[in-house]
């Protein structure tokens, strides 16, 4: 992958995350007319569909080939699952894009900590 391909993949993988993140605040907000950040149970649902698109794969950009040759066999090539948006990226982007409140950020990190279970 070439340096302009490489920035064209971080850049659309940013734009897939910023408009998959506002699409779910809408659907989530739709239902009970409370933004997700008044609502906790509305929250919940959003740091839900969060980790589900991360499981999937989702969040993930694509660059258009500059080699002509490999443009003939695909207009856009898609990252794969791995290189995909890490949750240490989307915090940024939650709080320097999005303007997402700091607790919000925290909760949404600490629902991918692994579960501590009793020690007994």
């Amino acid at each position: 992958m070439t340096k302009t391909e490489s920035w064209e993949a971080l850049n659309e993988t940013w734009a897939v995350f910023i408009g998959w993140a506002v699409w779910n605040q809408l659907e989530v907000k739709h239902k009970t007319g409370k933004s997700m950040f008044q609502e906790p149970g509305q929250a919940h649902q959003w740091i839900r569909r969060f980790k589900g698109a991360l499981e999937k794969g989702d969040l993930r950009g694509y660059y258009v080939p500059e080699d002509p040759d490999e443009r003939r066999l695909a207009q856009k090539r898609y990252l794969a699952k791995p290189s995909q948006l890490t949750l240490k990226e989307a915090a940024v982007l939650m709080k320097q894009v999005l303007g997402f409140q700091h607790n919000f950020i925290k909760r949404v990190q600490a629902s991918f900590e692994p579960s501590r279970g009793s020690a007994c």
